[in-house]
């Protein structure tokens, strides 16, 4: 169905009685779900806004619960490159899926800092480091503007670097 999508064509009938039967046998009911698939069957009929919309929305779904996919880093790419995706819209989903080992308040403020696209190499990057695994690049590459951040601390010398440590310490002091 996602390839009918991105060639612009109509899916074909069994891919979408392959979802609906998935969505049955899943049991979900979540409205909003229900309603992507029926505009994913529409799709190569909507306007190019009604496109961007369902577009928006399944990015929202996909990265709040397949945040680990191998599939959301292409299909951001793609919406990117395409321009399908409203970045005016607001994720309705509650809380974004993060990987085993990682907690969601340790993820979720990083929004503030790197691209929500992100975060889920955020969780494994944070999850491989407090584990003392090496890192892989993509998961670092998540991580390279706080890195840079710290960077830029460290080099505008002494007095930026104590400050930095006494806000590491109020944090410190904030999370207990």
């Amino acid at each position: 169905m996602l390839r009918a999508i991105g060639s612009n064509e109509k899916p074909g009938k069994a891919a979408i009685e392959i979802i609906t039967k998935l969505e049955k046998d899943l049991n979900i009911t979540n409205n909003d779900y229900k309603t992507l698939r029926r505009r994913l069957s529409f799709f190569d009929t909507d306007t190019p806004k009604e496109r961007q919309l369902t577009v928006t929305r399944l990015m929202f779904a996909a990265r709040a619960k397949l945040s680990d996919a191998d599939f959301i880093v292409p299909f951001s790419a793609f919406t990117n490159d395409k321009n399908l995706e409203d970045l005016s819209k607001t994720n309705p989903e509650m809380e974004l899926s993060v990987p085993d080992g990682v907690s969601q308040t340790d993820v979720i403020n990083y929004r503030f800092l790197v691209p929500v696209t992100k975060l889920p190499f955020i969780a494994k990057f944070l999850d491989n480091a407090k584990a003392g695994r090496s890192v892989v690049a993509n998961f670092v590459q998540a991580y390279v503007p706080i890195i840079m951040m710290i960077d830029d601390i460290v080099s505008a010398g002494p007095v930026y670097v104590e400050q930095l440590k006494q806000l590491h310490k109020r944090a410190k002091n904030a999370r207990k």
